[in-house]
């Protein structure tokens, strides 16, 4: 069944059913989500935990610019 046979089956649903779907929806997503995790992957994110430039750089801008008293 496909997404478009789908929808006027959904938008006919009480709210509470819409409710309950949506939740179902949600935890199948995050159970996905869990299991491509721990595929083995590499997952690359940025962080600025030892991002000592960043800090330089912030530094630099404040003292060029120290806030109004």
């Amino acid at each position: 069944m496909t997404l478009a046979e789908l929808i006027p089956s959904i938008s006919a649903l009480p709210r509470a059913d819409k409710l309950q779907l949506i939740q179902r929806l949600a935890a199948d997503l995050v159970t996905e989500e869990q299991l491509e995790a721990l595929s083995g992957k590499t997952v690359e994110y940025w962080s600025p935990h030892d991002s000592f430039q960043a800090a330089a750089t912030l530094d630099s801008l404040l003292q060029a610019n120290p806030p109004a008293s």
